[in-house]
């Protein structure tokens, strides 16, 4: 018999170099499970009011960049905040559609593009969230010339001349997804006019702005379509990102820009560039502050003495944080199982959950991959109605015909409250980068009195374990108290694996029953 098959000293051999692969990832990419959190935390405390003040418009709100959180804070699952933004944003549009500059009511097209961002991500949950975003885009059209010039007019404290061009392009850029959203080709085609016209100056795509404005620049260009044009932008600044994946503020700067650097990491996750962005993001993790914010610049003393918090790259940092854990599963969707066996203990806790459930129950299987439970589930309870969700649309074309399929995260769920009898997560909790959301997003699609079932890793195993710069394991207090709020009778009990000969098994089961008075508001 091979000793490597469970022999203790291949086992505790295989134990240490688990260990030395975890610490040696974690001292390169970093570890920033709790960042996005604590980030989060920070924004939601900073916007407590109508907005966010930029820390360059200390007098007042900024419409620009409390636009940009609106975004953020919707993909986030904090529709209270959301919805409180949009308002604001509702109150102050100008008659002819624009918003105002920070601190003036002169009209701003980067103001502007960014609020018809957040209003268009609002959609339908805010009544004339949609009306304003389609008079902020007519207004946005009005400023581009039949040359493909923009329209830009000094008078009435416009800050529109005095923009960089990667700026006014990003105020622009917004007609792309306007368009297709608001039926209306005709935006797309002054838009590409625009984007032909402004391509034709240099300073758009090259070092001689700042590295913030770059990122701008070059993300506005993904988003209206010009892929080639965004790489060749790209290729100086990944030349000149550092090994700790930090990027110079400027082109031969001593300083690093954590607002680049956080919009850089979303930039890379949408082009597949997954080292580069962990890189960026453990940079950032590592010089997050207690608050949970960042600086501005972030490796000099006097720099840092001379700016305040960063909240444009707080922003970022959530949107690239969310970014790479969708572009990591999308990558690596074609290694995920498609079927567990029958005897596997987490299939049969799921079935004993389940054979309590009334006739026709409206089960949701949150995160549900493959579907490699709902195979097994559906032929032996062909009474309950299933639905798997799932952030990857890719993942959900391998479900079986006879469940129903959603795209949607775990943060944010595409389904009503109380639209279903029960849901249940298995492994999913741990790569959800706010679980107290991710668990009241649970609760909240549960019907009163409805019941919620998770299976997830015991935090003691996680440092034995190669995961996942964002993975985060579980105690079994921890999640029966994000379950409190929402529930009542929640339990915890451990799953026994097959040949498991640990003293503390591995898995975790929590079960609880919605409470029917219940907000299921994260705490």
């Amino acid at each position: 018999m091979d000793r490597a098959d469970g022999s203790w000293p291949a086992r505790l051999r295989s134990a240490l170099e688990r260990r030395v692969a975890n610490a040696w990832r974690r001292l390169a990419v970093g570890d920033h499970s709790t960042a996005a959190e604590a980030a989060l935390d920070w924004l939601l405390c900073r916007g407590a009011g109508h907005g966010l003040v930029s820390r360059n418009h200390a007098d007042g709100y900024c419409p620009g960049l409390s636009a940009a959180a609106l975004v953020t804070a919707a993909a986030y699952g904090q529709r209270e905040a959301a919805r409180r933004w949009a308002q604001w944003l509702m109150a102050i549009q100008r008659p002819d559609g624009a918003l105002p500059a920070a601190g003036s009511h002169g009209p701003s097209i980067f103001n502007t593009g960014q609020a018809a961002r957040g209003w268009l991500a609002i959609g339908n949950d805010l009544p004339g969230a949609m009306v304003a975003a389609r008079r902020a885009c007519e207004y946005l059209v009005s400023r581009i010339g039949a040359d493909g010039q923009p329209r830009l007019n000094a008078h009435c404290g416009s800050c529109d001349p005095w923009l960089p061009p990667p700026v006014l392009l990003v105020g622009f850029s917004a007609l792309a997804n306007a368009a297709t959203r608001l039926n209306e080709p005709a935006w797309r085609e002054a838009l590409d006019r625009l984007v032909r016209g402004m391509l034709r100056r240099s300073g758009l795509i090259h070092w001689d702005v700042p590295s913030p404005f770059l990122a701008q620049a070059i993300e506005a260009l993904l988003e209206v379509g010009d892929r080639r044009h965004a790489l060749e932008a790209l290729r100086p600044i990944e030349a000149a990102q550092r090994r700790d994946g930090a990027v110079p503020a400027h082109w031969g700067s001593l300083s690093d820009s954590t607002q680049a650097v956080a919009h850089l990491a979303k930039l890379w996750c949408q082009i597949g560039e997954l080292d580069r962005a962990e890189r960026a993001i453990g940079y950032l993790a590592r010089r997050q502050t207690a608050e949970g914010d960042f600086r501005e610049h972030a490796r000099w003393s006097v720099a840092r003495r001379r700016h305040g918090a960063a909240p444009w790259t707080v922003v970022h940092f959530l949107d690239a944080s969310r970014a790479l854990v969708e572009a990591s599963f999308k990558t690596h969707a074609d290694k995920l199982p498609e079927d567990i066996h029958a005897l596997d203990p987490r299939l049969q806790a799921i079935q004993e959950w389940l054979s309590a459930m009334p006739p026709v129950a409206r089960v949701a299987d949150v995160g549900c991959g493959k579907g490699r439970y709902l195979r097994r589930l559906a032929p032996s309870f062909p009474n309950l109605r299933f639905t798997g969700i799932d952030t990857c649309a890719a993942l959900l074309a391998h479900l079986p015909a006879w469940v129903d399929r959603r795209c949607g995260d775990l943060l944010c769920l595409s389904a009503a409250d109380g639209e279903f009898d029960a849901a249940f997560a298995i492994e999913v909790l741990e790569h959800t980068l706010v679980p107290r959301q991710a668990i009241a997003e649970l609760c909240r699609i549960v019907r009163p009195g409805g019941q919620v079932l998770i299976i997830d890793k015991r935090r003691s195993h996680q440092a034995l374990s190669l995961c996942e710069p964002w993975e985060r394991w579980f105690t079994p207090e921890e999640v029966r108290g994000w379950l409190a709020p929402c529930c009542d009778g929640a339990a915890v009990a451990g799953i026994h694996m097959r040949n498991d000969r640990r003293r503390e098994c591995l898995f975790l089961c929590w079960t609880a029953t919605r409470r029917a008075t219940a907000s299921c508001a994260a705490a």
